[in-house]
């Protein structure tokens, strides 16, 4: 088993933010990153959706990105994680993400897109398509 190795953050970091509509609904998704530009945190703000679903959108945000902080490969979660199903679900403004099962699915692929492999973004479009 590999050992896990915490990773701290800055505290001044860069981040990335996406605006992504699915039926009507925004999403906001902000990525921070590590000093060396990988992955490091992940905020998911919903506009229009009831708090339960933004509760849950924050609490999964927060393990997900205290999981990279201390060390997880995110990668594998992404894996774990993609083509979850649940609303809000279907077509998005973002043309190289086209059609999410849920917003789960939309971050895991997102995030492959920016930071992970070419390998990883191939794999998780495969298993979405499969499904």
């Amino acid at each position: 088993m590999t050992e896990l190795v915490e990773r701290t953050l800055s505290d001044t970091r860069k981040s990335r933010t996406v605006k992504l509509e699915v039926g009507g609904t925004d999403f906001y998704i902000t990525a921070g990153e590590f000093d060396d530009g990988s992955l490091a945190e992940i905020f998911v703000q919903l506009g229009g959706n009831s708090d339960t679903i933004q509760g849950l959108i924050d609490a999964w945000c927060i393990t997900f990105s205290m999981a990279i902080q201390g060390g997880a490969d995110w990668e594998r979660l992404a894996r774990i994680l993609v083509a979850q199903k649940f609303d809000p679900r279907g077509q998005t403004n973002d043309p190289s993400i086209p059609e999410i099962r849920s917003v789960i699915d939309y971050v895991c692929r997102w995030c492959a897109k920016h930071y992970g492999s070419v390998r990883l973004v191939a794999d998780l479009d495969r298993m979405v398509r499969e499904l």
